[in-house]
């Protein structure tokens, strides 16, 4: 083997040791609780994904991207790459409007919906999508804006199965009666 065929082993370990904040996520007004104070008065938008267990519990925040004042470019691959490495179940973004006005846009929409499809490759829920602003405040409904209480956000259930004949079948709200006993509703993938 050559000098410049060297193959390196990469280690990764989250270090759950000495945890700097602890809490679990069940709605959006506890997401909101926990992650909103890091972005929302922000002047530029910022996104955030909250990795979690199981049972809830957060792993960690992540910081995803750092846009402008309108505007933010989101990292599909880190988002996914991220939530594998951390062993997260489920996740929640959140991202700010530094101009206040916590409508969606339907590229908001567009984007939550594109992470779910990607994390739901690696079994991974993305559970909501919340817009929140300087108004922000969890006790207050009317100062954020979650995607999946508004319907807006499908929420995908990941793949279900991956049988013997190397075809992975996608099942999600959208489908799952259809799907049964239906091929029509295989995806197949090749490796």
């Amino acid at each position: 083997m050559e000098s410049n065929d060297r193959v390196y082993v990469t280690r990764l370990k989250l270090d759950n040791e000495y945890p700097i904040l602890e809490g679990k996520i069940d709605s959006p007004q506890s997401a909101i609780e926990l992650m909103a104070e890091y972005i929302k008065d922000s002047p530029t938008e910022l996104l955030l994904v909250g990795n979690l267990d199981t049972q809830g519990q957060l792993i960690d925040i992540t910081l995803a991207s750092k846009g402008d004042v309108n505007m933010s470019i989101v990292p599909f691959r880190a988002i996914t790459q991220h939530a594998v490495l951390t062993n997260a179940s489920s996740c929640i973004m959140m991202h700010n409007h530094p101009s206040g006005n916590i409508q969606e846009s339907k590229e908001d929409v567009k984007v939550s919906e594109r992470v779910s499809k990607a994390l739901s490759v690696f079994n991974i829920k993305l559970l909501d999508s919340i817009v929140v602003s300087p108004l922000t405040n969890p006790r207050n409904e009317h100062s954020y804006n979650s995607l999946a209480e508004k319907g807006l956000l499908q929420v995908s259930t990941s793949i279900d199965n991956v049988y013997d004949d190397g075809k992975i079948y996608v099942i999600d709200k959208s489908n799952a009666e259809e799907f049964k006993g239906n091929k029509a509703f295989e995806e197949e993938i090749e490796f």
